[in-house]
Order: C-alpha cells, then structure tokens, then sequence
C-alpha cells in the first residue's frame, strides 16, 4: 500500500468519526502513516457527515482528499447527498451497507455491498466495516485494545 485514500460515509449518530478514529490508530500503530478529517453538518443525529481517511506507508503531506480510491457508505442519504453535491467519486472502490443502501445510481465505480448493519445491528455496523477495511488493507487491529 503505497497511499490509500478512504472515504467512509453516513448519518450521525452511526458512529463513523469513530470508525475513522480507530481505523487511522490501527494503521499508526501498525507502522504506517495515517491522517483522518471529519466534515459533518450542525445537526448530530440524522445529519450527513463523512470522515476521510488517508493511509500510507511514507509521511502525508496533503491530508484532504479530492476523490477517494474507496467510498464506504452506510447510509442511503449519505450517498444522495455525495451525488448531489456533485463530489468527485470516479473509478473508486465503493462499498456499501445492503441493508441501508438501496439505490445507487453510480456505474463507475467497482461496488461490493454486504450487510454491514444486519451482521451486528445498526449501531455496531461501522465497526464490522472497520474489520473489512482492515483486511482490505491489511491493518493488524489486534494492537488496539
């Protein structure tokens, strides 16, 4: 992995500035490089918030992300408002919650949907996505504890 660029995406309340929190801690503790942004509206539950992460084997000199290499989304509204407001999302590695995403209109994208929040429930959803990006990207996540 020389530089990933990760996008995970959805409503307050779904725990998904968490999810970048422990995604981007297990990457550094790992050995690698890791940034994360948050950018979510005034409303805390039920309001669009996206966190970006960027992981990489040397130091980040840009931590903002233009157009992420994969989009997780786990919330359909999430994935509207990305669309509306016209957000680059070409040729990325989408991955979605089955469960709580049901249109997608993106045809450039590869896509991979599982059923984050029916495997653990709503709550605990962004940490089953957690595990998968961790695998994805080969992060040991037994180091946070």
């Amino acid at each position: 992995m020389r530089l990933s660029k990760i996008r995970i995406a959805g409503i307050g309340g779904q725990g998904i500035k968490f999810a970048g929190e422990v995604l981007g801690k297990a990457a550094t503790l790992d050995g690698f490089y890791a940034s994360q942004r948050v950018a979510y509206t005034p409303a805390t539950r039920g309001g669009p918030i996206h966190t970006d992460i960027i992981i990489s084997e040397s130091p980040i000199r840009n931590p903002l992300i233009e157009t992420p290499d994969v989009l997780c989304v786990l919330a359909q509204y999430a994935l509207d408002q990305i669309i509306a407001q016209g957000e680059p999302i070409e040729g990325c590695l989408l991955i979605l919650d089955q469960d709580t995403v049901q249109h997608v209109v993106l045809t450039n994208c590869l896509t991979f949907s599982a059923p984050f929040s029916r495997i653990a429930g709503r709550t605990v959803a962004n940490m089953i996505l957690i595990g998968f990006l961790a695998r994805l990207f080969s992060i040991n996540l037994e180091k946070i504890a």
